[in-house]
Order: C-alpha cells, then structure tokens, then sequence
C-alpha cells in the first residue's frame, strides 16, 4: 500500500490519524485497489479531483441535494484523507442537520490526522459538547489550551460543567465568554439556568433579564424567568413575561398551563382599570398639531393606508372643529369640540357615540373624519403594534389626513387613512429609519420609500386600501415619528424614483433594516420577485464579492464573526440586528411552527436548510419531526420558526438523554428579507462619505434615478 507508506513518511501525521485511515482504504473495492497500484494518480492530480468534488459539492449543498453534497465530502476524506476542507464542511453538514454524532467522527479524524491538530481541537471539543459526549468531552477539554480566549470555547466548556453539574465553574466560564464577547446572550442565559439550578432565583432573575437586554428576541429565557420571578411570589411580574411568551407562543402548552395556574390563584378584583378611567385617560390626551405640510407645487398623489382591519370597536379622539362625512363626502355631521368617538359595527353598520354614549350617527357605508383645518390631527387607541413579534406592544397613534370607517362583512370594519403620499413619507422615512441617522442616508430612504409606494400602490384594493401601515408594506407610525430632518429629506428629493433599466418600470424598491454584509437576489427571497430587477450585492467595506458560493463551515464561521462592514457601522446600527445567536428548545420549536402551520408533528428530529442563495440566505428548509416532516419555503421561514430577524442564518443543536435535539441554536445576520437597501449599511456609506445617489446606485444597481411621470 505505498499510499500508506507515503502518509507514515509524512512526519505530522499521528498514529491514530494513520489507524482510521487504514480502515478507510480497505474498504476500497479490490479492482480499484489494483487500478491504484498499477497507475496511481499523481498528487497534483489527487488534488484537483478532490477540488473541483469539493466545489460540486458546495454547490449541491446551496442548490438542495444534501445528501449527494455530504457523499463528495466523504469520498473525498477516503480518497485523499489529507485534503482538510473536505473534513470541515461535512462537519458543518452533519451538525446543520443535526446528526452530532456522526460530526463527532469525522471531527475525530481531523483531529488525529491535521498537522495542526491545536487549530481543530476546539472544534472537536464543541462538537463532542453538542452530541452530549461528556466524559469524552472531558478529556479532550484537558489538551485545550491553558489560555482560551475564544468566547464559544469558553462557552462550551461551562456548559460542560454546567452538564456536570459544576455549577461554581461553569458561571466562572460563562462570565468569562460574555467577557470576550458582551453580545453572548447564550451565556447569560445559561448563567440564570445554573443559578435556577442553585434555586438562587433572584440571580437568576437577574441573568434572564441581562440576557433579554443583549438579545430581545433570545424569548427561551422568558418561562425560566417567570418560573423565577413565581418562586420570588413576584406573580404578577411572572404573569407578564408568560403572557408575552404566550403572544410569542401561543400554541405552548406549557405556557398555557402555567398562565392558568397563576391567574387560578389571583384575587378576583384584579382587573384592569375600569371603562370610564380609561376614558377619562383618552379625553385627557392632547393631540399634536401639525407643523409641516407638503408643498403643492409638484402635485398632489393621494393615498390610501390601512390601520386597522376587520374589528368590532374602536376608539378614537379628535381634534375641534371635525366633521363626518359620508361616502359621496356629504357633510353629516360637525362639531366645534375635541371628543372621543366610541365606533362600533352593528348589524352590518357603522354606529358613532359620542363621549357620553349618545348616538351621533348610524350608516351602511363608509364615514370619513375629518377638518376644516390642516393642522388638525387625530388619535386612535389601542392599535396592536407587531403582532407575533417579540416587541409586540398595545400603542395610541396619532394621524394627519381624514380616517375612513370602512364596514366589512360579520359586522366588522377597518380603519383607513387618507393622505397625500409626500407626507405620507414624512412618517415612513423616520418609522423606517432613525431621524438621527446621516442626512444622505435619509435622502436614500426617502427615494426608496417614494418609489415602493408608487410601485405597489393598490396592492391591498380588494380590501379598501393601498398599502398596509405595517412593515407588510411599508412601517407608518403617523404624526408621532415625524422629525424636521426627515421631513427635509422627503422635501429635498421630491418626486425622486427609481425605474428599472430593464423595462422602464418603477421598481419596487424592497429594502430592510440590516443584511448582515451581504444582500440577496429578489427571486431567491420572493417567487413573485421580477427576475434580475434586484441582485445581491456585497457590503462595501468589507469587499467580499462573491463569484462562488460559500463552504458552509465557512459561512457558519462569518455569522459568528463581527466584521467591520457599513452595515456594522459604530453608531448606525443595532449589535442585535447585525448579528444574532438564539437557543430555542424542541418543545418550543414545535409550538412556534404549529402556530403557523397547524401541525402536529410531535419532537422535532432536525432543521434541514435545503436551498440558499448567494448569500447564503436559505430559501427552503425541511423541519422533521416525530409524526411528519413539513418543508417551509422562501421568507416566511422566518415567521414560521417563531419570528426569526433573517433568513441568512445557520442552525446547531444540543443533544441531552435523547437522539433528538433539545435545543436548536440559529446563528442569525441581518434583519429583514435582505433585499435592496440595506438601511444600516446606507447609513454606514453615508458616515463614511458616499452620497445619497451612490448609496441607491449601489444597492439598486439595475435602477435608473428620474422624476416620477405618472402614466396616463
């Protein structure tokens, strides 16, 4: 075998490393043993084989064929056992996929046949950790260097202790993580599990609430927090995080029981405030006045926004001197007093009482509020803010224009607002983007914004409206978001559009808060997408074009890593936006995806990603559980796991006591659908110099920059 005679010369090669070796080869047919023998190939040759299987290889990872990707990795760790980059992706395959343990051997492998076997140790070492191999996890940790530095090491190895029940070192070690990186919000958390375990539960009240602090969307640690706060007979402050988990979650049943529990054993008299205080509340709120109109000179484009859809009741307060029309905009009523309306659907009509529950006005078709003045505004309560979000939250908005009572079907109605589309943006542009943030970053937003209204105006037509006030469409959180430095930006670049080279069209001019480093092409994210009108672009900064897909390992690697980019910017973004790691257990990653999908499918076996872009944002992935397997596709994978912030992510998991995860780890980059403008990577360009034009030029490559002409 003068394949092995070669490796034993090779003087890093250990023993161990020779043994499996040894056992690979002899599993090589005797004919293609022979074929070796009589005309061996040479090393240069072995190389390039191995090469261009490993490109391949990628490349049926990225375009869905797993398991043919993980094959090429494994023949080529058989057939040149010394090519490395082979032994790292199956790696990452087999850990993506959740199969730890098959990971484990061929980390072991590498281990023993690396001629630099103190750069794989940690990997080896995190990945016996994941597969729940302690003892052996143990021995390896002795070889780990007596200095680690590196935050996940740290972190695996408390959670080692922590597995061990060493509680003492393991929070040393966590607390040390979180040193190196303060972003680690898995250590914190696992800081509240140990000190739970201790039953020290104020501490451990307190690492829960640090870890929400690092990273909102980290919502696992909101039931251990309750349990804590529940154990410190702080109930009604355990009630609030279920019940919030409970939005999150609310297909959990153990976050049903508790909350059930709890409110079993609460004095009846606890009920929120009574009817007539929150009124009281209501007629006491002073409404803003406007102070910015938008000129008349280039034209009026009106638009039409829905707030609220298909309720039963609603409240809102006006400004003095309003009136009521009716659909052909006669006036049926006017009023010189600011009152607060109370507007019910009733027998298939609209009814408007008056603050002391008299009836003003009773129809079968829409009602418009509105004013003399244009300075007048009006307030609408208890408008649900992200719904399903972590940040979901009850708000009081207050809105310029006229409101339209719009009745619907089952005695329902909708709420919609009427403006002209400048100052329509004058709320967008600073609901969408922080009014603080560098004026040419602003001047971008506020074209993009302009051009996707445009663009998608009447998309939601069958429903009454134009466009939604949710990030569905484009975020509108009226007056209240309106700033001058926004205002001027909307002005400055009035009537400012982007049309595509291709056909002329506007484009619809997608973008989101953070894409991580690296945007995406529109069809990959969407199927409706327009072909080639939206391609993926590389951040500036960092100057990582890419002409071939990314090794997973290697993508694995850049979403854990905080590279300097303009979407990392220092003072123009959100640490939590640009990179994020959540743990999520299998009992709430099964709630979260039958909140979605209605389906039973009982523990869940793996998270397999099966198509992603360039980026390596996924746009398929195939969730196997116990009862059945469900494939979910494009960007409602991250609403379906349970609000993820981006599709550009990586999944790990934690094996304890059973062949199935008991928790899934999703390394995450961005926040958004990562297409188009990158919010805070324009912000970034614009801190370091580059103009309004250039930032739209460089993330809307195919888009030409005109004044809008409305077609006749």
């Amino acid at each position: 075998m003068p394949i092995i005679f070669n490796l034993i010369r090779h003087k890093h090669i250990h023993y161990q490393g020779l043994f499996f070796f040894i056992i690979l080869s002899l599993s090589i047919h005797p004919l293609q043993a022979q074929d070796h023998i009589l005309n061996p190939p040479t090393a240069t040759q072995k190389r390039n084989i191995s090469q261009r299987n490993y490109r391949q290889a990628i490349q049926l990872f990225y375009h869905g064929d797993f398991e043919a990707s993980l094959q090429k990795h494994l023949t080529n760790i058989k057939h040149d056992p010394l090519f490395f980059d082979s032994y790292y992706e199956a790696i990452a395959l087999l850990r993506e996929s959740s199969r730890n343990k098959e990971a484990v051997s061929i980390a072991e492998q590498l281990f023993h046949l690396s001629p630099e076997p103190e750069k794989v140790i940690e990997l080896y070492f995190i990945t016996l950790v994941q597969s729940n191999q302690l003892q052996k996890a143990r021995t390896i940790e002795e070889q780990l260097p007596i200095q680690v530095t590196h935050h996940e090491t740290l972190f695996y190895q408390g959670f080692l202790s922590y597995r061990l029940r060493e509680y003492t070192v393991a929070i040393a070690l966590f607390e040390q993580a979180l040193l190196h990186d303060p972003h680690f919000a898995a250590a914190a958390f696992f800081i509240g599990l140990t000190y739970q375990a201790e039953n020290l539960h104020q501490r451990a009240v307190e690492a829960f609430s640090r870890t929400l602090n690092i990273e909102p969307n980290f919502t696992s640690a909101l039931y251990p927090l309750a349990i804590s706060q529940l154990a410190l007979g702080k109930k009604y402050d355990a009630l609030t995080n279920l019940r919030r988990a409970r939005n999150l979650l609310p297909r959990s049943q153990r976050i049903q029981k508790k909350i059930a529990e709890i409110e079993a054993t609460l004095p009846k008299n606890t009920a929120p405030s009574s009817n007539q205080q929150q009124d009281n509340r209501k007629k006491n709120i002073t409404l803003p006045s406007i102070k910015h109109n938008a000129p008349m000179k280039d034209g009026i484009i009106p638009i039409r926004i829905g707030l609220v859809e298909d309720i039963r009741q609603l409240q809102v307060k006006t400004s003095p001197h309003y009136y009521i029309q009716d659909h052909n905009r006669t006036i049926l009523y006017k009023s010189s007093n600011s009152e607060l309306l109370t507007i019910q659907a009733l027998d298939n009509t609209i009814t408007i009482y008056d603050e002391n529950k008299t009836l003003i006005l009773t129809s079968a078709s829409s009602l418009f509020i509105g004013y003399d003045s244009n300075q007048a505004s009006t307030a609408v309560f208890d408008i649900i803010n992200g719904a399903g979000y972590y940040f979901s939250s009850v708000v009081t908005r207050y809105y310029r224009g006229q409101l339209e009572l719009l009745p619907r079907s089952h005695n329902r109605l909708s709420l919609i607002n009427h403006l002209n589309l400048e100052e329509y943006l004058y709320s967008v542009v600073p609901s969408e983007m922080p009014a603080y943030w560098p004026e040419e970053a602003l001047k971008a937003q506020a074209v993009a914004a302009r051009t996707y209204a445009l663009a998608t105006m009447g998309t939601y037509n069958s429903r009454g409206f134009d466009l939604l006030s949710s990030v569905a469409s484009q975020a509108y959180t009226g007056l209240a978001g309106e700033h001058e430095r926004t205002t001027k930006a909307v002005n400055d670049t009035a009537g400012m559009v982007l049309y595509s080279k291709t056909n002329q069209d506007l484009m619809v001019t997608y973008y989101s808060a953070n894409h991580g480093g690296y945007s995406e092409y529109g069809h990959s994210v969407w199927n409706h997408a327009r072909a080639n009108e939206h391609v993926a672009v590389a951040d500036i900064k960092e100057n990582n074009k890419r002409k071939e897909f990314l090794p997973l390992h290697q993508l694995q690697f850049w979403l854990k890593e905080r590279p300097l980019t303009h979407s990392s910017w220092p003072k123009h973004y959100s640490s939590f936006a640009f990179r994020s790691a959540v743990w999520i257990d299998n009992e709430d990653m099964q709630a979260r995806i039958l909140s979605r999908r209605n389906i039973e499918m009982g523990s869940i076996i793996s998270l397999a990603t099966k198509n992603r872009g360039i980026s390596g944002r996924v746009s398929v992935i195939e969730v196997k559980g116990e009862r059945e397997t469900h494939t979910i596709h494009q960007d409602i994978i991250r609403s379906s796991l349970g609000g993820l912030r981006s599709n550009l992510f990586t999944i790990e998991s934690i094996h304890f006591n059973s062949d199935h995860p008991e928790y899934f780890i999703i390394y995450t980059a961005g926040w958004g659908h990562g297409v188009g403008l990158d919010q805070s990577g324009s912000a970034g360009m614009a801190a370091d110099g580059y103009s309004w034009k250039q930032i739209l030029k460089h993330y809307y490559p195919n888009g030409q920059l005109k004044k809008y002409h409305k077609l006749s």
